[in-house]
């Protein structure tokens, strides 16, 4: 429906990992597991199949139980050999921090480290950042020519009303930045399009 408007669009596909504890109540840890691999296998389908460009995974930012935990991150290492199989991007959705045991699977699986794009990042994680478009290290990271890309959050809760930021902010985040000459032309374009061709596979033509 968004392409027919006239808009590009590089789906993403996978499963939160916060079904993790919903499944969980219903089915066990372990069947949830299993549901929750089955339904990244499909993903991985759909991006060899090209109707989908990247995939989704990670493991709960709460605290869980050690044995949710671990099949959490038994979910996870399966989702980054999928994207090593496609040879596509993997988008994690994760605790805040360094996350440096992810970075360490995902050489274990063979997949480029610079593909695993963490979601809601700090500048302290090796993995791909990807920051809120508020972020207040983005003209710093600029300075230092980092790789990142830039993102919005969406959060249905109406009682934590500001919490995240809409699709909207990406764009008006990155004009004020370039307006207060906090970061330069040459950076919008590493962020928004190098990065983005480098990290997902996909061009991006503004023509």
């Amino acid at each position: 429906m968004i392409a027919e408007l006239g808009i590009t669009v590089f789906p993403v596909l996978g499963v939160h990992p916060a079904e993790i504890s919903r499944l969980g109540e219903r089915l066990g840890t372990e069947a949830a597991g299993v549901v929750m691999k089955g339904g990244l296998d499909l993903a991985a389908r759909y991006v060899n199949e090209g109707k989908a460009y990247a995939l989704k995974s990670g493991r709960p930012h709460y605290e869980v139980s050690p044995e949710m935990l671990a099949a959490s991150n038994d979910i996870l290492d399966h989702a980054l050999r999928l994207a090593k199989g496609c040879d596509c991007a993997l988008q994690i959705h994760a605790e805040s921090g360094a996350c440096d045991d992810i970075l360490d699977m995902a050489q274990r699986a063979g997949i480029n480290p610079q593909r695993v794009v963490k979601h809601y990042a700090t500048p302290d994680t090796l993995l791909m950042p990807s920051f809120i478009a508020k972020h207040e290290a983005i003209p710093l990271l600029c300075k230092e020519k980092r790789h990142f890309t830039m993102e919005s959050d969406y959060m249905d809760e109406n009682t934590r009303p500001g919490a995240v930021i809409g699709p909207k902010s990406v764009p008006r985040f990155t004009k004020n930045l370039l307006v207060q000459g906090r970061i330069s032309e040459e950076d919008c374009h590493r962020i928004h399009t190098e990065t983005v061709e480098m990290v997902y596979g996909v061009p991006v033509n503004l023509s």
